[in-house]
């Protein structure tokens, strides 16, 4: 999981289950277009300054950017990271939105977030143990349309999560001006 925030003082605008009411285009493009819907939020995010700040998913995770390619190529870096880890990217781009604006997730979107890791992680295992033919072949079939649902129910989550955080950048505006969190590490 993300690193939590300990100062953030605000909520989000909307929440999670709230935002394909409000941003009925974003959630559907989230969901349809996930990768590429995470990389232009990342750019906006940066505000043109991916050079200076590009950090693997945000920062979010413990992960040393440096010792992949970083800032030297922060397009192509976040290429990669939006194409092969795009949880991940996602968690990235909520982590920074939510270092900006000193927005703290409620308790029920916290429980969200964390059973979609849950049922990620659970949907992994079972599929590495099916291709290690260590499920029994009478319940392969069931097994994949189960992974399946769970792929389209976790895509219906990710453009959730990427319109409330669109709604949350839109309402503060690009160039909106830092957080006190933000003035007190600067």
């Amino acid at each position: 999981m993300p690193k939590k925030l300990k100062d953030a003082r605000n909520e989000w605008d909307i929440g999670i289950c709230e935002a394909p009411c409000h941003e009925p285009l974003t959630c559907l493009v989230g969901m349809v277009c996930c990768p590429c819907y995470i990389w232009l939020q990342r750019m906006e995010i940066y505000e043109g300054r991916a050079n200076k700040e590009y950090k693997c998913c945000g920062g979010a995770y413990c992960f040393d950017n440096d010792m992949f390619c970083g800032r030297s190529m922060p397009g192509l870096c976040l290429a990669c990271e939006v194409c092969l880890c795009p949880w991940c990217a996602l968690y990235g781009n909520r982590y920074l939105i939510q270092k900006k604006y000193s927005i703290k997730n409620s308790c029920f979107d916290a429980c969200l977030i964390q059973l979609a890791c849950l049922c990620s992680w659970l949907g992994c295992l079972v599929t590495i143990l099916s291709y290690c033919g260590l499920v029994p072949k009478q319940w392969s079939k069931a097994i994949r349309k189960i992974i399946y649902i769970m792929d389209v129910i976790y895509l219906m989550f990710a453009g959730c999560l990427l319109a409330q955080q669109q709604h949350e950048m839109e309402k503060h505006g690009p160039g909106s001006p830092p957080t006190s969190i933000e003035m007190d590490q600067m």
